[in-house]
């Protein structure tokens, strides 16, 4: 799945790419550069703060590689809505996807202290910052793989 999801980035433009967290063993084992989670079993917003932290552009695109029908198309949508934003956050069938947005490398400050106050929650932590919501429409972008049998279902999604 992060093979997919780091594909997508590179198609669209992405300059680097790397995973924050999990086994790192394993996830280096595909040949991904890997970055430690700065704090373990606290959840995304962690895992956002640590991407702010490790890439070298301005502009970075964090999605989780639970999600495998991420497309190219989807990465540039964020990235062209940022603009003026601290965060582009897509949205599709109604429902908010903070784990596929591009980020302001800016907006690490205002995380960290979201954070350090004990927030955890990715949208949460967004309260105080100028967000635009970018819909990307209905369809499988949004769909994540937390089950077994999600993963089996996945061999007949699309590709």
């Amino acid at each position: 799945m992060a093979v997919r999801v780091a594909r997508a980035m590179l198609e669209a433009g992405a300059s680097e790419t790397f995973l924050v967290g999990g086994d790192v063993e394993t996830r280096a084992s595909l040949a991904f550069r890997v970055v430690p989670d700065p704090t373990p079993y606290e959840g995304p917003l962690a895992g956002i703060i640590g991407a702010l932290r490790e890439a070298s552009e301005d502009v970075v695109v964090v999605t989780a590689c639970d999600m495998p029908w991420i497309r190219p198309e989807h990465v540039s949508a964020l990235i062209d809505s940022l603009h003026h934003f601290d965060v582009a956050i897509s949205t599709g069938d109604g429902q908010v996807q903070p784990l596929h947005a591009a980020w302001k490398r800016d907006s690490l400050n205002q995380l960290l202290r979201a954070f350090q106050s004990g927030e955890r929650s990715p949208l949460r932590a967004t309260r105080d910052m100028n967000v635009s919501l970018v819909d990307l429409g209905a369809g499988t972008w949004s769909i994540d793989l937390d089950t077994w049998a999600d993963v089996e279902a996945m061999n007949s999604g699309p590709t």
